[in-house]
């Protein structure tokens, strides 16, 4: 579920703010283009928005809270409780958040929910990706790296689950050709096992003459990572990559093969 939309924010700790007050803001977008005269302002600043839970959601699993990226310190609280934090304007992060959301902390506001700081990055500050809103089963794909070769073409995936694994349950990979709202074709697929009591695996599929990506033709494949339980797929992941070398000769940097001229 998107969280994204309009968001109050109140401008906490931001100089030339002697009275913080409460403005509406979108959200992703930095908030220091949104509000006249701050645009390369910085300080503390706090976000906030309600929501419900669907109803039809399964009252087991787990429910997380995702932030594609938050400029700079982020402190999330949820119904006036602390949930997390994260320090890092660039990159994701993600907290389990479904024991909090049954709980009302006694005079704690929603307007605690949530809480930003932000440093010296500028236009970026604030939440500025995507938020979302997630229901996950007891037992599903914690985390994934994908790795491709574009020598031998082979795409492998290092899988972390979010429980130990029991009898009957495997891993899968499917690789496609990336295409923008649909599926691409199937270019290669994969299969292993997990050992009861682990929580780790690792599968591979090879594609035959891969297409490699460059500036010029950025070509892309879904990796479509799969927990499966005997016949029963519980939960998938997709991420996308490409493949390319790249290699220095000659004082150059080459890719693919060939010298790219670097600025």
């Amino acid at each position: 579920m998107s969280l994204d939309g309009r968001w109050q924010l109140a401008l906490l700790d931001v100089p030339g703010v002697d009275h913080p007050g409460s403005v509406e803001v979108d959200v992703p977008a930095p908030w220091t283009v949104q509000v006249p005269g701050f645009e390369r302002s910085s300080g503390t600043v706090r976000y906030s928005r309600m929501f419900e839970v669907p109803a039809d959601w399964p009252a087991d699993g787990h429910v997380v809270l995702r932030f594609g990226a938050v400029n700079h310190a982020a402190d999330v609280w949820v119904n006036g409780l602390p949930a997390g934090g994260h320090v890092g304007g660039w990159t994701p992060f993600e907290l389990s958040v479904g024991e909090l959301l049954d709980h009302r902390r006694p005079g704690a506001g929603l307007d605690e929910v949530p809480h930003g700081k932000q440093g010296w990055y500028g236009t970026t500050a604030g939440i500025w990706q995507p938020v979302l809103l997630e229901h996950r089963p007891v037992q599903h794909v914690h985390s994934v790296r994908v790795r491709s070769d574009a020598v031998t073409g082979a795409v492998g995936a290092d899988v972390v689950l979010a429980e130990k694994a029991d009898e009957g349950l495997s891993v899968e990979i499917l690789v496609r050709e990336h295409s923008d709202g649909a599926k691409g074709v199937r270019v290669a697929q994969g299969r292993a096992d997990v050992a009861i009591g682990t929580k780790d695996a690792k599968v591979a599929a090879t594609i035959d003459s891969p297409a490699l990506w460059s500036p010029d033709a950025p070509h892309l494949y879904d990796v479509v990572v799969s927990i499966h339980r005997h016949a029963e797929e519980i939960d998938s992941v997709t991420v996308r990559t490409g493949f390319r070398t790249v290699t220095t000769a000659h004082g150059q940097v080459v890719l693919n093969g060939k010298p790219v001229e670097l600025r």
